[in-house]
């Protein structure tokens, strides 16, 4: 929402760069170098905003952010160049600056990361649930 009231001028001159290094890490199949143009991209948008605040407080979050993102990444051969259509679509959004539609789909990109990220972690958890029932059977087959 701030980025489409502050940075329109430099998302124009500037978003097709992160767009196109973004979609090129797609390409390269390198989860590493998708996380750094991910990160790169949320930094840029976060610069738009003009407000320093965001930055401040998301900085230590960072390292927790980069595992989120490769749940979300990985095994899913769509996820990647959905995730460089949404960052675009939100960049047009920003260009254009329609600040409510900017928000939109922001909003729609991190909650779809997040529910994404969670079910991966419900399902890591019933399966280490499977594990431990499976050995504790075995053992008690014994």
């Amino acid at each position: 929402r701030c980025a489409a009231e502050h940075g329109a001028a430099r998302v124009k001159r500037d978003g097709p760069e992160f767009i196109e290094r973004g979609r090129a890490a797609v390409e390269s199949g390198s989860l590493s170098e998708q996380i750094a143009a991910d990160m790169d991209f949320h930094a840029f948008v976060t610069e738009l905003s003009g407000n320093p605040l965001i930055g401040e407080t998301t900085t230590p979050h960072w390292p927790y952010l980069r595992r989120v993102m490769a749940e979300v990444l990985r095994d899913d051969e769509e996820m990647p160049k959905n995730i460089w259509d949404e960052h675009d679509e939100i960049l047009e959004t920003v260009i254009a600056g329609d600040r409510n539609s900017a928000e939109k789909l922001s909003r729609q990109h991190i909650l779809r990361a997040a529910d994404i990220f969670v079910a991966r972690l419900q399902a890591q958890q019933a399966a280490a649930n499977e594990d431990v029932r499976a050995r504790r059977s075995r053992l008690i087959s014994r």
